[in-house]
């Protein structure tokens, strides 16, 4: 078993998810939130930072991580308005669990998330300070932040889980036992306790390393009052309930016995006198307080409170729904998913029946360590690249994109090295705007990290840097599987730089949710922002086009009236600037941005080469569906696609109109547009017909989305279709070559 793989809440809002089933969780919060309070008021007053950082570890999903977002944002608001701060202050917010977690979940519910905050904050009469939200994969028992630069860590029922099964449990050594039970052996409760102790110890000498001189930690656990590590309370009785289940199945022939006597759980509940040796022995750390709570394990909402023997039964389905929540990846991973339900329905019995019966009301105990250290639019909604790996894939489908960024790698070297030479930070935060997934994603990362890499080797940089990349995209992006290819990229990143003699810095990868058009980042924190084939894509369908004033056009058409091209261009130059805007609020004085977007050519907005051609046959799709009866004519005339192509000039200009970037070059490339591999060559009749069926998919793993938002899903498979019958007829009567244009503005903010 493979933790950082194998392990995650379960993900989605179905009955039996974490977002469903987290209610034990949700009050271990609400009872630390004083000492979350005053660790976050303690930071304001000793520090005041102009920005924090707050870091969540072990964060999952669903209401309980932005449960932890809202109350900081509150306590900050509420110092705020009694003058703790006088300037805004701002805040940055990582999320911090295993790869596996449900990172889409979060990023898709942060635009509800912002507006009931605000609406919080305006009913006590506070204004919520600008904070922006980023994910950020990976074991909290590694690196996840560069030097000196958090601010607060909390972590809330998260530490206790161990990074693996302890070392050296082999076989049948804790036979029958899943965890630490009654027939243990005291040989494997000491290696569960080792386990623990080295993990601990791990993750505060990480934290120390990352966290700045007088900053804060709060750690909830679940622990044990006892000394004896055998008596747990109520999580000794949950594991050895679990382990009745399993021990019915190997009865009934459902599981193998070897299967059962090879399962531990990596979960430790430490006592208050182990963690205070712990933190003694890090040195680094001094315990401002310690609390130990007791909580119920009513795994129920109090507004479900049954009465009489309903009220066991239904405890008993809630306390089985809630650890098949949190233990469901760990034991389908080991026993396979055909036992689930059966397993989970026993264990759901056995807790009723141990509830009818039991006594003593046995509580969960938590215990909150609080440590100090001595060192939007419908668009927004709405588009994204097409998720999966599957034939229609953006995975799958964007060769021409990748062209791009290879085309514009000698423009990144260079304001990378420029950066380490003009502004040799110790941290360098880069961020990639519009980053998609897949192979492209990384692409970039790993072209920065060899420039870097050859730099270090050149001496340009004396000492360590680190590098914190940011891919930032819209909620509706697949972050999940960039989070789940991470440790591949790593290892291959890895052997690449071995093999060249090179050492690569240590980096770190967060992702970050949200229109590019708005504030994604404090104030003077990033020192190069890069964006390859996004920034062309508008913010919204061009203000006032409205109706059927595009009759027929999905885009700037030949029968396209002027006063609709007029309105393409008002949004595209309203967006750019926003977007420049909110970019040197941003970025660090003498900071660079490379942006690289889709453009043309020609002054005449009409002519963007092949981009022009390509939703032109596109329309003519449509249009033959309508005609089919197929698509209304009112849907196709309402439909407008959100992108612009802009030309040299206008890119120059707008940036001119800025004042605060100057431009240190313009480079203009013409691609062919074929959307296959270099090694896909074919010829004659079947050439054509390949690269239609591949520009079809291409486009289509782009704009398949905003297509069904607008027309629905049954019409993709005959529009795709037709669109790449009718690209093959236009290739094979094709007098001049079309191309598709990109330019790409290398800009340095201005000192």
């Amino acid at each position: 078993m493979k933790i950082e793989r194998d392990f995650h809440m379960m993900k989605g809002d179905d009955e039996f998810s974490y977002a469903e089933n987290s209610r034990m969780q949700k009050r271990a919060i609400l009872a630390a939130k004083p000492i979350v309070e005053k660790a976050v008021r303690d930071v304001c007053i000793d520090l005041h930072p102009q920005s924090m950082v707050i870091a969540d570890l072990g964060c999952s999903f669903g209401a309980n991580t932005l449960l932890f977002v809202s109350e900081a944002i509150t306590t900050i608001c509420e110092d705020h308005n009694n003058t703790i701060k006088e300037s805004p202050m701002e805040i940055q917010f990582f999320l911090n669990d295993l790869p596996g977690n449900d990172f889409n979940h979060i990023f898709q519910s942060l635009e509800q998330f912002e507006q009931s905050t605000t609406q919080d904050c305006t009913c006590k009469g506070l204004q919520p300070p600008p904070h922006f939200v980023a994910g950020l994969p990976g074991s909290f028992y590694t690196r996840l932040f560069p030097c000196n630069s958090v601010h607060l860590f909390h972590s809330s029922m998260s530490v206790m889980w161990l990074s693996q099964v302890p070392e050296h449990l082999d076989g049948s050594m804790n036979e029958g036992n899943i965890h630490i039970g009654a027939t243990t052996p005291p040989s494997v409760a000491k290696l569960y306790q080792n386990q623990f102790e080295k993990d601990f110890s791990q993750f505060l000498q990480m934290r120390c390393m990352e966290i700045v001189p007088g900053g804060r930690m709060v750690l909830t656990v679940a622990g044990r009052k006892s000394k004896d590590v055998f008596n747990a309370g109520g999580t000794t009785t949950l594991f050895e309930l679990l382990s009745q289940g399993l021990h019915t199945l190997v009865a009934e022939g459902r599981v193998a016995k070897e299967k059962l006597d090879s399962f531990n759980i990596p979960f430790y509940c430490p006592s208050a006198d182990e963690l205070k040796q712990l933190v003694q022995q890090c040195e680094l750390l001094d315990i401002s307080d310690i609390q130990l709570l007791e909580i119920d394990g009513n795994a129920m909402d109090d507004s479900e409170q049954a009465e009489d023997i309903s009220a066991t039964h239904t405890a008993g389905k809630s306390m089985s729904a809630s650890l098949r929540a949190a233990m469901e990846s760990l034991i389908s991973s080991h026993f396979g998913e055909g036992i689930l339900e059966e397993l989970f329905t026993v264990f759901a019995r056995k807790f009723t029946s141990y509830i009818e019966s039991d006594v003593e009301k046995s509580g969960i105990t938590s215990k909150v360590r609080s440590w100090y250290a001595s060192l939007a639019s419908t668009i927004d909604r709405d588009f994204h690249m097409m998720k999966g790996d599957d034939e229609f894939s953006y995975a799958k489908n964007s060769r021409i994109q990748r062209r791009a960024i290879l085309a514009t790698r000698p423009m990144v070297e260079k304001a990378v090295r420029e950066i380490c030479i003009d502004l040799h930070p110790q941290s360098m935060v880069i961020v990639d705007l519009g980053c998609s997934f897949g192979a492209n994603t990384l692409l970039f990362v790993s072209e920065v990290i060899t420039t870097i890499c050859k730099n270090r080797n050149s001496a340009l940089e004396e000492s360590t840097m680190e590098v914190q990349f940011f891919l930032n995209d819209l909620p509706g992006n697949d972050f999940n599987q960039i989070f789940q290819s991470l440790e591949q990229f790593e290892q291959l990143k890895k052997q690449h730089c071995a093999c060249r003699g090179l050492q690569p810095p240590p980096y770190y990868v967060a992702a970050l949710a949200g229109s590019f058009y708005t504030r994604l980042f404090p104030s003077n924190t990033v020192h190069f922002f890069h964006s390859s084939m996004s920034v062309m894509w508008l913010s919204q369908v061009p203000g006032n086009l409205d109706g059927s004033m595009n009759e027929g056009n999905v885009h700037i058409g030949a029968t396209t009236p002027p006063m609709v091209a007029k309105l393409y261009q008002n949004q595209f130059e309203k967006d750019f600037m926003q977007f420049l805007r909110m970019r040197c609020r941003e970025i660090v004085h003498g900071g660079r941005m490379v942006l690289t977007v889709v453009g043309r050519k020609s002054k005449d907005v009409f002519d963007a080469g092949r981009t022009t051609i390509i939703f032109e046959l596109l329309s003519q799709g449509l249009r033959t569906l309508v005609a089919e009866g197929r698509v209304e004519k009112e849907k196709l005339d309402y439909f407008n696609i959100p992108i612009y192509c802009p030309s040299v000039d206008e890119l120059k200009q707008l940036v001119w109109r800025n004042n605060l970037l100057d431009i240190s070059d313009v480079q203009l490339f013409e691609m062919d547009g074929n959307p296959m591999d270099d090694l896909e060559p074919i010829e004659g009749a079947a050439a054509a017909q390949a690269t239609g069926q591949s520009m079809s998919a291409t486009l289509r793993a782009a704009i398949e989305s905003l297509i069904a938002s607008h027309f629905g899903d049954s019409i993709l498979d005959e529009l795709f279709t037709v669109f790449a019958h009718n690209f093959t007829s236009y290739i094979e009567s094709e007098v001049e070559k079309s191309t598709i244009t990109v330019i790409t503005l290398y800009l340095q903010a201005k000192y």
